[in-house]
């Protein structure tokens, strides 16, 4: 609640557009030293596998949308911050995605696409996220933190620790391939900056 309370605060009298401008002008300088080789390698190994990769975050959708095109995902869930009529925020918010709303959200879209959560993937550092990880068939957790290990290891969930943070600006065939055991798990350590990044597939898909 007093996470939520200082988000709506710290932008209240903003404009959205903004604010989404400014995040995806200095993006570089932001999250460059934070992206993780392996989460790149498996978000393009996913695209080529046709699975469906998208960004939960409880961060605001102006930060995270611009943040999901860096990391080339298009497909986001963030929480949406409340405007008024001239576009500026007025220090409500429409929809926060924290907890078990990102479960709900995940189930939503999952209903609406047709995809099958128990074939799908989700990777959390933070222990908060295990309602979204509980909401499919293949919960990781990744450089998870203190309490988010312990369920991980009590649960017999897999935990995957990145550890080759790369600069977007460095080509990815410059930088070491992460093992074969790694490469099999699927999808993005980005999860260790934003919150949480699943990987939905289609009940249509053949396994």
């Amino acid at each position: 609640e007093r996470i939520r309370e200082s988000l709506t605060t710290l932008v209240k009298g903003w404009d959205r557009d903004t604010v989404e401008r400014i995040v995806s002008e200095t993006l570089d300088e932001v999250v460059e030293p934070l992206v993780y080789a392996e989460a790149l390698f498996l978000i393009d190994e996913h695209h080529r596998e046709g699975d469906r990769v998208i960004i939960v975050s409880s961060s605001p959708i102006e930060i995270v949308r611009p943040l999901g095109r860096y990391l080339g995902v298009t497909d986001v869930i963030a929480t949406e911050l409340a405007t008024d009529r001239d576009g500026l925020y007025s220090g409500g918010i429409d929809f926060y995605a924290y907890g078990p709303t990102k479960a709900d959200a995940i189930h939503k879209l999952a209903v609406e696409g047709d995809l099958d959560l128990s074939r799908s993937f989700a990777y959390s550092d933070s222990f908060t996220d295990v309602p979204m990880m509980q909401a499919v068939g293949n919960p990781v957790a990744v450089n998870p933190d203190r309490d988010l290990r312990a369920k991980a290891e009590a649960e017999g969930w897999p935990i995957k620790e990145f550890k080759l943070p790369v600069n977007m600006r460095t080509r990815l065939g410059d930088v070491s391939r992460p093992s074969p055991l790694v490469s099999t798990a699927a999808v993005l350590g980005s999860a260790a900056l934003i919150g949480l990044a699943i990987v939905l597939r289609s009940r249509k898909r053949l396994s």
